[in-house]
């Protein structure tokens, strides 16, 4: 509860100090309770009283963002929710176990149907690809076009014969693999999935950089506090452990959980109004 953080956070102080940064946090609460949004805040206080003009514009942006965020995901999800039960499996001939990450079956968002791990010994679901196999159609050709059967039985354990049938099933595999890799590329193009991912990449990336700066950026007043914690709590609500991957230095260069950080703020603060 609020009121037990608060009496934990003044512990060991005098009773003098602990009353003055409760009256402190009073003040301080009182012009949150006043706020409505940071750019109005800003705009109604004194100059010598305003926010950070950096912390209050990255502020103004924060909403638009979070909310573009939002929406390319839900873009993203109403494609792949559409277009999934039309994704081609991969044909069984074309199909084998392996830990080759590249070579994994992949889904309309390219994760892996099927992976393996080689420390659990698990194999993933691998799917020979056209390129794979016209280099063995390649590789193949030269062998039996050079001389080494001449003196040798076998190349790599198969004999000339073995090989000829692996060519000739290699033959009919490419036109396997080329008419299911060209119709996954059909899909692909069709659903418009490969935007819809780079949109969402894009504004996570923007997000993650704002969220970054807001943290980074010091605050002069309780406007600056709430700025941030708007973010934290938009940023909570958005998901993905986005906070989890910030911290801030303190003033010995250590790293502080941004939670923590805007704590401090938050006494710093009520200590300068008490």
């Amino acid at each position: 509860m609020p009121k037990t953080h608060v009496q934990a956070a003044a512990e060991g102080l005098p009773s003098i100090h602990r009353r003055r940064l409760l009256m402190g946090l009073a003040a301080a609460s009182a012009t949150a309770a006043a706020i409505t949004a940071p750019e109005a805040a800003a705009s109604a206080l004194p100059t010598s009283a305003k926010e950070n003009p950096e912390l209050v514009r990255l502020g103004d942006q924060w909403h638009a963002m979070a909310d573009e965020l939002v929406a390319a995901r839900a873009a993203l999800q109403r494609i792949v929710n559409g277009w999934s039960p039309k994704w081609p499996a991969a044909p069984e001939a074309l199909v084998y176990n392996g830990w080759n990450t590249e070579n994994y079956e992949r889904d309309l968002q390219g994760h892996a149907v099927q992976g393996g791990s080689p420390y659990s010994g698990s194999r993933g679901r691998c799917v020979r690809s056209v390129e794979d196999i016209a280099y063995e159609i390649r590789f193949a050709e030269r062998i039996l076009r050079n001389k080494t059967f001449a003196h040798r039985k076998k190349v790599q354990r198969l004999t000339r014969e073995q090989w000829e049938v692996k060519l000739a099933e290699d033959y009919e595999l490419i036109g396997v693999a080329r008419d299911y890799e060209a119709q996954c590329q059909r899909i692909r193009e069709a659903s418009g999935v490969e935007a819809a991912t780079k949109r969402y990449l894009e504004a996570e990336l923007a997000l993650m950089d704002l969220i970054k700066q807001v943290v980074s950026v010091p605050e002069t007043s309780m406007i600056g506090i709430i700025i941030k914690a708007q973010v934290m709590a938009r940023a909570h609500e958005i998901g993905n452990g986005y906070l989890t991957l910030f911290s801030v230095k303190d003033d010995k260069g250590k790293s502080v959980d941004i939670g923590v950080c805007l704590a401090q703020s938050i006494l710093r603060i009520a200590g300068e109004q008490a």
